[in-house]
């Protein structure tokens, strides 16, 4: 028995990959204007004409398609479609294993009976709790301190040459960094936000006062009841 469910594991995982192999043949087609068929496992990313741009709005469809935060370093990181499948690959795993950590506990006990759960997974999901309820009651400081601490770091600037009403382009902001922040954000504050919200908000102090309205009245919901439900049916009760 355990032998026919690892087998059944490693198929899994093989049509996973070729799923995904698929949809960056696609994408890298559609957005590059080249037949799939011209277009080899093992060839670099850069000789079939990625460049920056390129890049970013490539790794966008890949996030958007496989539910990940990747930034568009990956595919100079990951230069084939070979090695970036592989890493897509790794990403989802980690990212399953990871989908139980954020969830609305005030929606859990509408759409799930305890029940269903097994101890350990309750106890996953009381921690959860914690982290939620704490990222609801986030306050103006903390948001306004954790973004600047995102913007330090995403671009290495020194905290006393920030300025909450200076331009966020003065800072030397570029499309792949533009998504490393955004992805920062929607990770740290349970947000789906896309890179145009940065554009929209061109100073700190603005793009602050928008991620604190989020929180309030939009935050990540309904994707985390789907997450969870799809952990769920994929441990049901024995």
């Amino acid at each position: 028995m355990a032998k026919k469910q690892e087998t059944s594991e490693i198929n899994k995982e093989d049509n996973q990959s070729s799923e995904i192999k698929d949809s960056i043949y696609s994408i890298l087609s559609e957005k590059l204007h080249i037949p799939i068929q011209d277009i080899s496992t093992n060839q670099l990313f850069r000789d079939l004409g990625v460049d920056s741009i390129s890049a970013v709005e490539i790794i966008r469809d890949l996030n958007e398609q496989w539910n990940l935060c990747m930034d568009a370093a990956s595919m100079f990181n990951y230069p084939n479609i070979e090695t970036l499948s592989e890493f897509i690959c790794t990403e989802q795993k980690r990212e399953h294993s990871d989908r139980i950590d954020h969830y609305d506990p005030d929606d859990y006990s509408k759409f799930f009976s305890s029940k269903t759960l097994k101890n350990p997974q309750k106890e996953e999901l009381k921690n959860s709790e914690q982290h939620l309820v704490k990222v609801r009651e986030n306050n103006h400081d903390d948001v306004q301190l954790r973004v600047i601490e995102i913007l330090r770091n995403t671009l290495h600037i020194n905290k006393e040459d920030i300025d909450m009403k200076k331009s966020l382009n003065s800072y030397g902001l570029d499309s792949i960094n533009v998504i490393e922040i955004v992805n920062k954000i929607n990770k740290e504050f349970l947000l789906n936000e896309e890179t145009i919200s940065v554009y929209d908000h061109p100073t700190l102090e603005e793009l602050v006062e928008y991620i604190k309205k989020q929180i309030k009245s939009k935050g990540s919901k309904n994707k985390i009841l789907m997450l969870l439900h799809a952990k769920i049916l994929e441990h049901p009760r024995k």
